[in-house]
């Protein structure tokens, strides 16, 4: 599904396409490797904020904040990487769809849920 609607929604030539989806799917992983591992360990600990001490919180910010420089880092690798293989315009775009494609699935989820 996120194929097709990507494809579409960037108009990726077959050329582009080769080169874009290798791309998309190495960062995909990174980024879900690095949500995976670290923001599970900062999420559970945040759920115990209530019990950590000063000490403890001090270190969950740090690992919060690295988490999410983390995440930029990849986030720009990501864009340097795209900039080789297609226009701004469809990096742009590109972003665009994944919030559309992210939106209507958490809509058809609620819908789901609610039908059930």
């Amino acid at each position: 599904m996120k194929v097709a609607f990507f494809t579409k929604q960037l108009d990726l030539s077959e050329k582009e396409a080769q080169k874009f989806w290798p791309i998309y799917n190495k960062h995909t992983k990174i980024y879900e490797e690095l949500r995976g591992q670290e923001w599970a360990r900062i999420k559970k600990r945040l759920d115990e904020i209530d019990q950590l001490c000063e000490e403890d919180t001090d270190q969950l910010l740090k690992d919060y904040t690295n988490y999410q420089e983390k995440r930029l880092e990849i986030r720009l690798d990501y864009i340097s990487d795209l900039e080789k293989v297609i226009s701004a315009r469809k990096i742009m775009l590109l972003r665009k769809a994944e919030y559309e494609f992210n939106r209507d699935l958490l809509k058809q989820y609620r819908e789901n849920k609610a039908n059930n």
